[in-house]
């Protein structure tokens, strides 16, 4: 049985594309007030870039769809990055986290801006549940998943050893590899819908220890 688990945050336990289309809700809102474009249409224009895969540069794409100057793309960033989350667990995450709580210690591992994950965190209220929590920020990027150095930290804070713990995450790009080098068990949530779903390991040291699909398999895991 292992001691600890420690999780990420974004489409692990819960869905990434809530906050991003709240982000538009924001930013579409903002839109309005500065240009008097409809905020529906907004919202729906870049919702549309989005799903065609449109990611980090969405807002370049719709500034110049619109014939509008890239100049005001630092203040639709600036709305994005600071608006208030309205976001919710996935169906299974409170359960498991309540289930695991009994007998475990718990941590959360993520990165990102800083002012916006810890907005998440506040929003699901997940210090609840967390014993440790590490947010890597802007200032942290050289220790960003997939490096180890990330794992080694939550693992200090938990005083715990990396044989002990187990890293659920969703992201085959960064979130396996450091925590196998850390010692961890390496386990992929594969969310429908999750950003990262068809995304596969690049490298076999890439590859997670097993896959769910739901968080209510793990008690049954590493047994």
């Amino acid at each position: 049985m292992l001691d600890a688990w420690i999780f990420d945050l974004d489409d692990t336990l819960y869905p990434e594309r809530d906050y991003v289309l709240g982000g538009f809700r924001a930013v579409a809102a903002w839109a309005e007030r500065r240009t008097g474009l409809s905020q529906a249409v907004v919202r729906a224009q870049l919702q549309t870039l989005f799903d065609a895969g449109f990611r980090r540069d969405a807002f370049q794409w719709w500034l110049s769809e619109q014939g509008l100057t890239e100049a005001l793309l630092p203040e639709m960033v600036e709305v994005y990055r600071e608006h208030a989350p309205q976001i919710a667990f996935y169906p299974d995450s409170e359960a498991a986290l309540e289930r695991l709580k009994n007998g475990h210690r718990l941590g959360l591992l993520t990165e990102g801006r800083r002012t916006a994950q810890e907005a998440k965190i506040r929003s699901l209220g997940l210090e609840r549940w967390m014993e440790a929590v590490v947010v890597l920020g802007e200032e942290d990027r050289a220790e960003w998943k997939p490096c180890r150095k990330a794992f080694d930290r939550i693992l200090a804070r938990l005083g715990v050893g990396g044989e002990r713990a187990a890293y659920v995450g969703d992201n085959p790009c960064k979130d396996f590899r450091g925590a196998r080098e850390a010692g961890m068990r390496a386990v992929r949530i594969r969310r429908e819908g999750g950003l990262h779903a068809e995304e596969e390991p690049a490298a076999a040291q890439d590859a997670p220890d097993c896959e769910i699909l739901n968080l209510a398999e793990i008690p049954g895991l590493f047994r």
